[in-house]
């Protein structure tokens, strides 16, 4: 199993030995194959933090969008005279569900600590367009300059729901806004947000009677954090490209962090192939929107994807002969750590067993990019996959200070139920490995 531990973590390049509690066995560095079903983090001193324990995978309800607000109790190791004990750390995520007593495989109960709250109550006479029958594709960050979360939903297509704590603590006090996203009387979708010193960037695929493109809405972050009126504004993303993902910033607590210049964006094809690097500089000012690159993924990660032939295929599981959406390659996500954005989409590939879902990532350093699909600036990529049968998607990805690279995602067969699992590489792992 994969394991990311903090000491040998922020060391930065000393590899050393940590104790699994779970597995009982001692791995080096971080071992060589995905981890499924818990996930852990740990402080400097190798505290536990927090854990994630997989819940029963449960049948997509139909209804409307819930938030969940979940809890992972830490446990405190003493290390060498210098350990402190954990302190419970809450993590607040939007998603839809219906039970309201969730699981672990263990069948334990998870300590939620609201029950579920229907969007439309939490947004209450915002906008109707946030009312009952209207949000979906909810999005949670966390803006570590201001260490509040920001919560957002698509209201009904025309208008954005957003919010952000007051104080940091999402049990508390949040201030709740809208504004307009159908501009001329586009159907706004699948947004996906980002957040950075200045603004609050929100993308968007938009449609009339057929595909627009893809928009880039800015609201001024001092606005929603103060709860006054918000300034928004927007842009359409030239060349048709689609699904733009704003970077979420990380690297507060060691200083890493942007805290000045332009958000990056990145933004497809919808080929399977290649995709492009954006900047927006001073949104509320000078307002710079710039083309840095276009990145051939497929080749840089060694799948070619000539014709679509990478598109994602229906997935299996244990025990139904219902499959599961792999929906198609838009990007997933997009993080900047150390200079460097970090992405991951879902691929269709064969590992010699058959065509299977896969995971493929890739590191970008924005400012060596160049215009025409090309692997400039590509630091690194890779895909996710093993010959076992096993469809690999829904992926999510995130780096720490030292450059190391975690990969979380959706794991199904035809032997296996739906669940996530987890891998990563060291800074220093060879090149396109997990």
């Amino acid at each position: 199993d994969r394991v990311l531990t903090g000491p040998d973590l922020l060391q930065c390049g000393n590899r050393g030995t940590s104790r699994r509690p779970d597995l009982g066995q001692r791995v080096e560095g971080m071992a060589r194959h995905e981890h499924h079903g818990r996930v852990e983090q740990l402080d400097e001193h190798g505290n536990d933090l927090f854990h994630v324990r997989a819940v029963d995978a449960e049948r997509p309800a139909r209804g409307e969008a819930h938030l969940v607000l979940l809890v992972g109790v830490a446990r405190g190791r003493e290390q060498g005279g210098n350990g402190r004990l954990g302190e419970d750390l809450h993590a607040a995520q939007a998603r839809r569900r219906r039970a309201s007593d969730a699981r672990d495989a263990a069948g334990e109960s998870l300590h939620e600590l609201l029950p579920p709250t229907p969007f439309s109550a939490f947004f209450a006479g915002v906008d109707p367009a946030c009312g009952p029958g209207g949000p979906f594709d909810p999005d949670v960050v966390y803006d570590e300059l201001s260490g509040e979360f920001i919560m957002g939903a698509d209201g009904d297509g025309t208008d954005y729901c957003i919010a952000a704590t007051v104080g940091g603590d999402p049990l508390g006090t949040w201030n709740r806004a809208a504004f307009p996203a159908d501009i001329n009387g586009e159907f706004f979708d699948f947004p996906h947000m980002g957040v950075s010193h200045d603004a609050i960037y929100v993308g968007s695929n938009q449609f009339g009677a057929g595909f627009v493109g893809g928009r880039v809405f800015a609201v001024n972050k001092a606005d929603l954090l103060a709860g006054d009126p918000l300034q928004v504004v927007q842009r359409l993303v030239p060349n048709f490209n689609s699904t733009p993902q704003p970077a979420n910033l990380r690297g507060a607590n060691d200083g890493t962090i942007p805290t000045s210049g332009p958000h990056y964006i990145m933004t497809e094809f919808f080929d399977g192939n290649n995709h492009s690097v954006w900047s927006w500089n001073d949104p509320f000012g000078a307002d710079e929107f710039v083309l840095e690159g276009d990145v051939d993924l497929a080749t840089a990660s060694g799948l070619p994807c000539p014709g679509g032939a990478c598109f994602p295929v229906p997935v299996p599981q244990a025990g139904s002969t219902v499959t599961l959406a792999g929906n198609d390659w838009r990007g997933q996500e997009t993080k900047y750590r150390n200079g460097y954005l970090y992405t991951a989409q879902t691929v269709a590939c064969d590992p010699g067993t058959g065509v299977v879902n896969c995971v493929r990532w890739a590191k970008i350093d924005p400012e060596a990019v160049t215009p025409g699909s090309s692997t400039d600036g590509v630091a690194d990529a890779g895909i996710v996959t093993a010959a076992d049968g096993v469809h690999r998607w829904f992926p999510s990805i995130d780096a720490d200070r030292c450059s190391n690279m975690a990969v979380g995602y959706s794991v199904s067969s035809d032997s296996m139920f739906p669940g996530t699992a987890v891998t990563g590489r060291q800074n220093r792992d060879a090149p396109g490995t997990t």
